[in-house]
């Protein structure tokens, strides 16, 4: 809905121009956008003391009626303008109850707020990307090898003493350094956004494909105009990982302890899945900070619905130039989401089952349920809209 005085939002801060493009972040909603320097510049502008026709109307801005009214829909369906009081209260409980579904259980729980912390710690956290420190991380990262080659029978002796189970106990331990390593993953995102000058404001919980995951938002890197620092942010859990796998395998060769050995096959399986690019994990942030394209999703979504229109359905649409990575992404992406969902979803009832099986498969049922809401209510749109795009209008 487009305010009849359309206004710029007060928690939307509009950056300066870097190569032709400015950064805009949305506090309130913590997103960020990049917008040419002309949108930009008119987005700014909107100060709510002119309405909709009067915009249109004007000829300053260089657009024409049709390209303001474009603006302005996408500039409130991106939520980066303010909205009149009465517009939040009068949802009714339906619309509430329908914002509800639409958001969860994609809920995020903020614990924590790092950045003073990370703040006051700034010299002894320049001192981790210092020559020393990577020195350090180089001679923990080759350590396993380094030790195979000064004695061999150090690995070959832990390998054969390998067992298939651990004890009760070990399994307390393995729990511990998973979970110390899954917090060491996200406080290294977190240290190496405010090292390059990044504010990281929200470190909580969150539910990805219905499990529960830690969560460090360093979107804030989005300002940074060095695409390499970008990469070093998104990688930095990923290489924290790599150090402590490598540390614990050593101490794995040197003392044979089992909980080591499985908790770096453990460690090495996470890796794996954080680097699958095609859902929004530290892979999918690598490849859009590699390709430079921050809404890769959508391009990608908008290139699998392009190939669909004109060459499924034969609708007379203007032909584009198709990039192949975008469209194999969307199709990996539309086969490995409900892939992901199936999975939580089997883990939700084999936690539940414990309990009661009835208990499982209801609660497997409704959250099943919502998500096939939120599919039927997507494809209702879709349809509505391929609808709207195949009548022909009247002569």
């Amino acid at each position: 809905m487009i305010p009849e005085l359309p206004k710029v939002s007060q928690t939307v801060e509009i950056g300066e121009v870097d190569e032709g493009r400015c950064i805009v972040h949305d506090s309130r909603h913590h997103s960020y956008f990049r917008l040419g320097i002309r949108e930009a510049a008119y987005l700014r502008s909107l100060d709510g003391s002119r309405s909709v026709e009067q915009l249109q109307a004007d000829s300053a801005g260089d657009y024409s009626a049709e390209q303001v009214m474009q603006l302005l829909q996408w500039f409130s369906a991106q939520q980066l303008l303010e909205l009149p009081e009465a517009a939040a209260v009068t949802t009714s409980r339906w619309q509430q109850c329908r914002r509800w579904l639409a958001a969860w259980p994609d809920l995020r729980l903020e614990l924590h707020n790092p950045d003073a912390w990370l703040t006051r710690y700034k010299a002894q956290i320049g001192w981790l990307f210092s020559k020393a420190a990577l020195c350090s991380y180089l001679l923990l990262l080759t350590s396993p090898v380094l030790l195979y080659l000064v004695e061999p029978s150090l690995y070959l002796q832990s390998m054969q003493n390998l067992t298939p189970t651990l004890a009760s106990a070990d399994y307390g331990w393995l729990y511990l350094l998973v979970i110390l390593t899954i917090i060491g993953h996200e406080l290294a995102h977190a240290v190496c956004c405010k090292h390059f000058g990044g504010k990281v404001n929200r470190m909580g919980l969150l539910f990805m494909y219905l499990h529960p995951l830690f969560f460090c938002d360093v979107s804030d890197s989005w300002r940074f105009s060095k695409a390499q620092h970008k990469v070093a942010v998104a990688f930095a859990g990923i290489f924290f990982q790599l150090v402590s796998g490598a540390l614990a395998f050593s101490l794995f060769m040197l003392t044979g302890w089992m909980v080591l050995y499985v908790y770096v096959v453990l460690s090495a399986l996470l890796i794996a899945l954080n680097l699958l690019p095609f859902v929004r994990l530290d892979g999918y942030w690598l490849l859009v900070h590699a390709l430079d394209e921050p809404q890769l999703q959508h391009r990608a979504t908008q290139t699998l619905d392009y190939c669909f229109r004109r060459y499924v359905l034969r609708q007379p649409i203007s032909v584009q130039a198709v990039k192949p990575l975008y469209l194999y992404f969307a199709v990996s992406n539309l086969i490995l989401v409900p892939a992901f969902l199936l999975l939580g979803l089997f883990g939700v009832f084999q936690l539940l089952q414990a309990i009661s099986v009835g208990l499982a498969w209801s609660a497997v049922s409704a959250i099943a349920a919502i998500y096939l809401f939120r599919l039927l209510r997507n494809l209702q749109r879709y349809v509505r809209g391929l609808s709207r795009d195949l009548q022909v209008p009247s002569s």
